[in-house]
């Protein structure tokens, strides 16, 4: 999936006029993506990338308590209980 995923990061930087290197390697640590872009005028402008992408995101952002997961009844058990 991270691979995917820089993929299509690196499809939007390029169709946005940087030059784009992927998997540049310091040392021990590798950058995902290193991207430049010259403008006439204008000096450098330079992005560091670390693309993640996750099936479910909202794990990672907090944990959702036990007593709202109870209290979250999902769409279809939902309507069905108020169809009876």
């Amino acid at each position: 999936m991270a691979l995917l995923a820089e993929e299509v990061v690196e499809e939007w930087l390029r169709r946005s006029g940087y030059f784009t290197l992927r998997g540049v390697k310091i040392g021990v640590h590798e950058i995902d993506l290193l991207a430049v872009r010259h403008r006439q005028g204008q000096e450098p402008e330079c992005r560091h990338l670390e693309v993640q992408a996750s099936v479910r995101p909202v794990s990672y952002i907090s944990r959702v308590p036990k007593a709202e997961q109870k209290r979250a009844v999902p769409r279809t058990a939902q309507s069905a209980a108020t169809t009876n």
